[in-house]
């Protein structure tokens, strides 16, 4: 009897204790503190060979460092897309432990970075959850192919599907990657997620249309434009000079890729209003018949700052202010891009700064200027030299030239 009673009395404090509230409250909320996990395994950064230097303290350019990490990262996000079929990462609290995860990974040896740094270069903390306003609603593989099309497709898998160590392959892979996200930013409908496609669209060959995947040395080099601290291997010295001259190409080649899918994503715009102002023209030759004075000419209206005339009367029809405005812009800067003075063409920082509207477009000016004329591309009063003999004096050749 005083066996059973000791059993019993050790049951119903066993049973007092599962059902009392402090128990439950106790329970409850170390599941609600529970922080959310990482879906990125990031262990490849302490091992993978990219080259820390640019944010090695004390940081003298943050933006090549920002640059890197991003790269870095992106390493892991591609190599998620590669694993999952899904892009980026599923949740505001998945990005910020992985960003927490990330700089832990970074402050540890061997990198034994500063910290803050992802702090510095990733502020907001939901920065990498996908969300389907990201870009033309794509969250998956799935939705990538059928927004960008089968073909586009076919062509980034077998660009980006060879031999990444070649500057020639690295070359065509970027090419038809600004193909790519040039038709995502049309299916999105808003030229300001056009960077937020090239992501995608970074992630997709780094992560899909590599064989390799986005841990190969030659992927990451030129899918991601992550500089490597050490050469990739390879089978003779040639090839160790390819890679070299390919890391080099690659980052020559991203802000001209930045202008070329701003330019690209104008173009398919054009394309598809052009179709309204075919069937118009042709409307209007059939009823004019023979009799009627042939068409003069357009002049050169961009140039002498009419660049709305350029543009066709449909998309000033449908366009917003805004649209025009900014269609209006791209012509200004593609005619000064174009200068038949060198000097007078804007760096590709200057370009992709007024294409942005952080920066506004200068007087086009119609002729070669003369030595010792200055044109201002920085709006912080520091001016850029269009001739190197700004010491000498000026000199008014009227119109000599």
């Amino acid at each position: 009897m005083t066996a059973v009673w000791r059993h019993g009395g050790v049951l119903v404090v066993v049973l007092m204790t599962l059902l009392s509230p402090t128990a439950k409250a106790g329970g409850g909320n170390s599941t609600a503190s529970a922080p959310s996990p990482c879906p990125l395994d990031l262990r490849y950064v302490a091992t993978f060979p990219w080259d820390p230097a640019p944010c090695a303290p004390p940081v003298s350019n943050r933006t090549a460092c920002c640059t890197t990490l991003l790269s870095v990262l992106g390493v892991g996000l591609a190599a998620r897309l590669r694993a999952t079929g899904r892009f980026r990462l599923p949740s505001a609290a998945a990005s910020a432990a992985c960003l927490r995860a990330f700089s832990t990974v970074l402050s540890a040896p061997p990198v034994s970075l500063p910290g803050s740094l992802v702090q510095d270069c990733f502020p907001v903390q939901s920065q990498f959850a996908i969300s389907p306003d990201y870009c033309a609603g794509v969250t998956d593989v799935a939705q990538y192919v059928a927004v960008v099309g089968d073909a586009s497709v076919a062509e980034l898998n077998a660009s980006c599907g060879a031999d990444l160590t070649s500057m020639t392959v690295c070359s065509r892979c970027l090419a038809a990657g600004i193909d790519a996200s040039s038709r995502l930013t049309v299916a999105a409908g808003n030229g300001s997620k056009s960077l937020n496609c090239f992501f995608l669209t970074v992630l997709y060959a780094a992560g899909i249309s590599s064989p390799a995947g986005p841990h190969s040395t030659a992927t990451a080099a030129c899918a991601l434009g992550l500089a490597l601290s050490t050469p990739s291997p390879t089978p003779s010295p040639a090839s160790s000079s390819t890679n070299h001259t390919t890391n080099i190409a690659v980052a020559i080649t991203i802000p001209i890729a930045s202008v070329l899918l701003v330019s690209l994503v104008a173009l398919l715009l054009w394309k598809r209003k052009r179709h309204d102002d075919d069937i118009t023209s042709r409307r209007s030759i059939h009823l004019s018949g023979s009799g009627e004075r042939r068409s003069r000419p357009r002049p050169n209206t961009g140039s002498a700052g009419r660049a709305r005339d350029v543009l066709a009367e449909t998309l000033l029809r449908k366009e917003s202010a805004t649209g025009v405005a900014a269609m209006e812009r791209f012509v200004l800067v593609g005619i000064l891009c174009a200068h038949v003075t060198v000097a007078c063409r804007p760096t590709m920082p200057e370009a992709l700064r007024m294409l942005e509207g952080d920066m506004d477009v200068p007087d086009l000016p119609d002729r070669p200027k003369p030595f010792g004329q200055r044109i201002a591309f920085d709006e912080f009063e520091t001016n850029f030299s269009a001739s190197s003999v700004m010491s000498g004096p000026f000199v008014d050749f009227g119109d000599m030239l």
